[in-house]
């Protein structure tokens, strides 16, 4: 395992990069259950508290790369301010 320093790549569904992310927000993520897949290896493991019922302490095992449901905001004004470079030449005409 690495050192808590260590930031995760979180994409969406398709797979598209959305930014880097600390163990704070990664453990955020898969603690309201955000996390649709993981690819890569185990980064590190956040421990959390003991439950009194079972005795059993929390952990939540980080992975490298994390796809999650949604997009980031920064991403989303991006999209919504693209515009695609469509020129006469390249458009197909039948």
């Amino acid at each position: 395992m690495r050192h808590l320093g260590q930031e995760a790549l979180r994409i969406d569904t398709t797979g598209l990069p959305l930014e880097w992310i600390d163990y704070k927000d990664a453990a955020s993520l898969y603690a309201v259950d955000q996390v649709v897949y993981t690819l890569g290896a185990d980064i590190y493991t956040v421990f959390g508290g003991i439950n009194s019922i079972t005795g059993k302490r929390s952990q939540i095992n980080v992975n490298s790369i994390i796809a999650t449901k949604g997009r980031s905001k920064h991403f989303q004004d991006k999209i919504n301010q693209y515009i695609p470079a469509v020129k006469q030449p390249n458009i197909i005409q039948a």
